[in-house]
């Protein structure tokens, strides 16, 4: 606990801007800012949704499914599930020609209390072999939270990424004002 106290406290001391309305459509919205020493902003995303907690935790535990409505998951496969709330699996991530296709290994912690669903991510990019064939992401931060209130859901995640390797500028554009607004977009069409 030490460890993630200090590591919260670095992370919330890189300089970074105010947060910036980017995306504001059909009841979702996307803000974004940057921060020093990564090539794509941070994001987070405010939206609600008639659906429960449990049928959003099931649609997240099923990581298989992932390419189904995660916009650019090309494939995601369960490497281990260490606990009924702990699932380590491994992402590729596709990328627009000529950028090679990015790979991630990620642990996901469910937690939930009070009405409140909480799904935290912890970057593992040393837990199986890289591949030639894609540029393995070595840092990325960020979690979910869905709190059930009366008859409604409010989603809120958060996001910082270094997707690694040289990416030119419109594709990391690209990315961040429409990669954030369709994954919760597609999230609400496979609950509601």
């Amino acid at each position: 606990q030490k460890l993630l106290l200090i590591m919260f406290v670095a992370f919330s001391i890189l300089p970074q801007e105010d947060w910036r309305l980017d995306k504001d459509k059909n009841g979702i919205k996307v803000f974004t800012r940057s921060v020093e020493g990564f090539p794509i902003r941070e994001f987070r995303v405010e939206a609600e949704t008639t659906a429960t907690l449990d049928e959003i935790s099931a649609l997240f535990r099923n990581i298989q499914e992932y390419p189904s409505w995660m916009p650019d998951i090309e494939e995601t496969s369960l490497i281990e599930q260490v606990t009924p709330d702990i699932y380590i699996y491994h992402m590729i991530i596709a990328a627009p020609f000529p950028v090679t296709n990015r790979d991630l290994v990620t642990e996901m912690t469910f937690s939930e209390e009070d009405e409140v669903l909480r799904i935290d991510y912890r970057i593992l990019p040393d837990h199986i072999p890289e591949k030639d064939d894609h540029v393995r992401m070595r840092y990325f931060t960020g979690h979910w939270q869905f709190e059930r209130m009366g008859e409604k859901t409010v989603i809120s995640n958060r996001f910082l990424s270094d997707p690694g390797g040289s990416i030119p500028n419109w594709v990391t554009n690209s990315f961040i004002s429409r990669n954030p607004f369709n994954t919760v977009k597609n999230l609400k069409d496979q609950v509601e």
